[in-house]
């Protein structure tokens, strides 16, 4: 997403004014005075707005400014859940769109890329676990799984080897989160503990990332081949989150371990035990977000962002699904 605005508090207002965004941030007490941001047409200082704040409005007016300009609007549930992801669709290429349909129809090609993605993923998830510092992790119990991926006859077959290597990845993770942070397994929204609600918003930020590279290749995100297709699922783009899940994990790895940067007074617990990140939490982890994925590795013979390793994953597969590659390989 590059260089985000991150919104917090209440009262947010984003509106234009003389052909400017005018942008309030939101009050964080009745004591502090928010912040205001003023955009020019073409300014790139800007490339994404995060919203987390609990009450606030944009104008149609905004919302016309910010698709013009290009610039991903992304709004987060309380949670740190993705609730709606707003940007400009680069590519309208219906013809490519066709092509992912007529792949997702043919069993063979759909298990194939599911197959690839599964791989990747696990592929990743060693490579995590032999990077952090700590000897009594052991990455040789996942391998198996990854062995079997291509004996898998169908999707749910697949999904089996996939979890089961996930349930080994997180017991073998949890050794390297201090135990103040109360991590004993992986669980989805609204966490009770501090590691997995940071794990939420974490992948909320990856699933926002993903989503802008599938509208900018012209593909179909609610067409995935590896996650069935429901109403209110953005398959695709989970599908390409999967890939890259490990990165959110270093990334929470090194906020709750490295001299402990994200302290408890950046959550709160709410009515149901369930907690929320504060202001101070979100901007600390979307800037180490943003951080990460910024960092150069080498990616076919060159140093590149790894944002720019996503959108290339992304290339690659609207391409296979038109027939102008031969073969998928989701690895990095």
């Amino acid at each position: 997403m590059g260089n985000p605005l991150i919104l917090n508090g209440y009262g947010i207002k984003i509106t234009v004014d003389n052909g400017r965004l005018v942008i309030k941030n939101g009050n964080r007490s009745s004591e502090e005075k928010p912040e205001s941001y003023y955009l020019q047409p073409n300014q790139k200082k800007i490339t994404s707005i995060l919203i987390y704040g609990q009450t606030g409005y944009i104008s149609l007016e905004a919302f016309k400014w910010i698709s013009l300009q290009n610039i991903q609007l992304n709004i987060f549930n309380w949670d740190g859940s993705l609730l709606s992801s707003v940007n400009q669709e680069k590519e309208n290429n219906g013809k490519r769109k066709i092509a992912q349909y007529e792949t997702y129809l043919d069993e063979d090609k759909r298990l194939g890329i599911a197959k690839n993605l599964i791989k990747a993923k696990i592929t990743n998830s060693i490579k995590i676990l032999d990077s952090l510092p700590f000897p009594v992790i052991e990455t040789h119990l996942i391998v198996p799984y990854l062995n079997e991926v291509d004996n898998a006859k169908d999707i749910p077959e697949l999904m089996g080897y996939e979890a089961t290597a996930a349930k080994i990845y997180w017991k073998e993770f949890m050794k390297a989160i201090p135990e103040k942070w109360g991590f004993v397994e992986r669980s989805g929204r609204e966490s009770s503990d501090y590691t997995n609600t940071m794990l939420n918003y974490g992948y909320a930020l990856l699933e926002a990332e993903c989503l802008r590279i599938i509208n900018t290749v012209g593909l179909d995100p609610c067409i995935g081949f590896l996650h069935e297709m429901r109403n209110e699922k953005r398959s695709l783009a989970y599908d390409l989150q999967e890939i890259f899940r490990g990165e959110i994990d270093v990334v929470v790895y090194k906020l709750l371990s490295k001299g402990y940067r994200v302290p408890k007074t950046d959550f709160l617990r709410m009515n149901n035990y369930s907690l929320r990140l504060r202001e101070g939490g979100t901007d600390k982890l979307s800037k180490a977000y943003e951080t990460r994925m910024s960092e150069r590795i080498e990616y076919e013979g060159k140093l590149i962002p790894r944002r720019k390793v996503i959108e290339r994953k992304g290339f690659e597969l609207a391409e296979y699904v038109e027939g102008r590659r031969e073969n998928i390989n989701f690895l990095y």
